[in-house]
C-alpha cells in the first residue's frame, strides 16, 4: 500500500511539473475565422499546467458564436492544446428592412449586416424570428425550405444564382442581372438534377445571350423567352 501511494504521489507531482506547461495552442478545421481569432475567443492562454486548463469553458465560449456548429478542445501531451472546430458556412442573405440576415445552408442565422454580402439574396419572405444560432423562421416555410434545398444543389452542381425571388409557389432565380429562370422550386430542382437547366444555360452562354427568361415547367422541360420577367 505504501509503495502504491508513493507511485501515485510521484505521478501526480510529475503531472503538475513544468514539463506539462502549455506552450502552444492551435486551431484546426477553421476557414471563416483565423487561428488567432479562435484562440482569443476561446480564452485559452499559454503557460500553466495543461491538466488545469478549463477546456469545457473554452468550448462553451466558442459555441456561443453561431458560426461554430461544433467545438472540441483536446490536450496533445505534453504541452499543446488543440481547438478542433466545425464552422457553419455562409450561404445566402435575406433582406430585413435596411439590413441583411446572413444564413447557412440549413437556414441557421449567422449574423446581421448593414450591407449586402456577396451571397445569394433571397427576397420575398416574411421573417417571423431571426435568433442568431437558430433556424430563420419565416411565414413561407415550405417554399423557403425548397429554396434552401435548391441552393444546396446549385453549389454541388457548380451553379450560382445571385438573387432568388419568391412569389407564392414560384421562384425567379437570377443567373445574370437580366437572365433568370422561372418555375416552381421543385421543377427547378428536378431540371438541375437531370441536367436540363445546365444545358440551356450553357447553350445561351455559347450564343452570348445574357437577357431573357428560362421557363421551367415540369421535370423535363425548359424553354427560353427573350422577355425579362
Amino acid at each position: 500500500m505504501l509503495a502504491l501511494l508513493v507511485i501515485l504521489a510521484g505521478a501526480t507531482a510529475f503531472g503538475l511539473s513544468p514539463y506539462f506547461d502549455v506552450d502552444k495552442i492551435r486551431a484546426e478545421g477553421n476557414t471563416y475565422y483565423t487561428q488567432e481569432e479562435i484562440i482569443q475567443a476561446s480564452g485559452l492562454k499559454t503557460g500553466g499546467n495543461i491538466f488545469k486548463k478549463n477546456t469545457g469553458d473554452a468550448e462553451e465560449k466558442l459555441l456561443s458564436d453561431p458560426y461554430f456548429s461544433d467545438v472540441d478542445v483536446k490536450r496533445d501531451l505534453p504541452n499543446t492544446l488543440v481547438i478542433e472546430v466545425r464552422e457553419r458556412k455562409e450561404c445566402a442573405t435575406v433582406p430585413y428592412g435596411e439590413e441583411y440576415v446572413v444564413i447557412d445552408r440549413e437556414g441557421v442565422v449567422l449574423a446581421k449586416e448593414d450591407r449586402q454580402p456577396e451571397l445569394t439574396l433571397i427576397d420575398g419572405m416574411t421573417i417571423k424570428s431571426m435568433t442568431p444560432g437558430e433556424p430563420l423562421e419565416v411565414k413561407e416555410k415550405e417554399v423557403f425550405g425548397r429554396t434552401m434545398e435548391l441552393l444546396d444543389l446549385t453549389e454541388k452542381e457548380d451553379l450560382y444564382f445571385y438573387e432568388v425571388h419568391l412569389k407564392k409557389n414560384t421562384i425567379v432565380a437570377n443567373i445574370y442581372e437580366d437572365l433568370s429562370c422561372k418555375g416552381s422550386a421543385e421543377d427547378v430542382i428536378k431540371n438541375i438534377e437531370n441536367g436540363n437547366l445546365q444545358e440551356v444555360i450553357y447553350d445561351l452562354y455559347k450564343k452570348k445571350v445574357t437577357k431573357g427568361t428560362i421557363i421551367v415547367s415540369g421535370t423535363k422541360y425548359c424553354s427560353f423567352s427573350p422577355e425579362i420577367q
